[in-house]
């Protein structure tokens, strides 16, 4: 049963539920926790929730908070740390905006500073999303051996996410890696 055939037939028999005396509502609940399989205190709790009719889908503002100034000094500072993760690139906003800014690659406003100081990873990420896409190759793959610095569960859930092939070093053939390892420090 999907989500909103769900909730629809909560408010159907909320609104039944809602308006009987007690032995309808026990006759009512009775139907429902057998039909949801919910424990009876729960289904007491939604049915009391609910409001009459299905809920509306809310409206929000969508302004944009960040402007394409904030955008184009985020590209500048990704691409001169050496497009790094949002995560580990928002940190070191407080030492990088003055070193890039002192060798003139970026001049902000103060309000484009502020803004670039206060954003989260998370949105950062999304706006980053597009430039990651235009990098001059596609990631298909990633070839870690089994050290514990290289294979975790964030590195796991990111190549799932990104649909990036993961594949490691077999255990204790310390020769697998030896052109990755040759080739360390090298770009490509």
């Amino acid at each position: 049963m999907s989500f909103s055939s769900r909730r629809e037939l909560l408010c159907r028999v909320a609104a039944r539920y809602q308006m009987g005396d007690r032995k309808e509502r026990t006759a009512i609940l009775d139907e429902f926790t057998a039909t949801r399989g919910y424990a009876r205190k729960y289904a007491i709790r939604q049915l009391n929730q609910v409001k009459n009719g299905p809920r509306l889908p809310v409206q929000r503002n969508q302004r944009r908070w960040y402007g394409v100034d904030v955008e184009e000094a985020l590209l500048v500072l990704w691409k001169a740390a050496n497009f790094i993760c949002a995560k580990r690139l928002i940190p070191f906003f407080p030492e990088l905006i003055p070193v890039i800014e002192r060798h003139g690659y970026l001049s902000l406003s103060q309000e484009t500073r502020e803004k670039l100081l206060s954003i989260s990873p998370a949105t950062a990420d999304r706006i980053l999303k597009k430039a990651r896409r235009t990098l001059p190759f596609q990631l298909l793959g990633l070839d870690t051996d089994n050290g514990s610095e290289f294979l975790n569960e964030g590195l796991v859930e990111y190549c799932k996410r990104e649909k990036i092939t993961f594949t490691r070093g077999r255990p204790y053939k310390k020769n697998d890696q030896c052109y990755v390892e040759q080739k360390n420090g090298v770009k490509i």
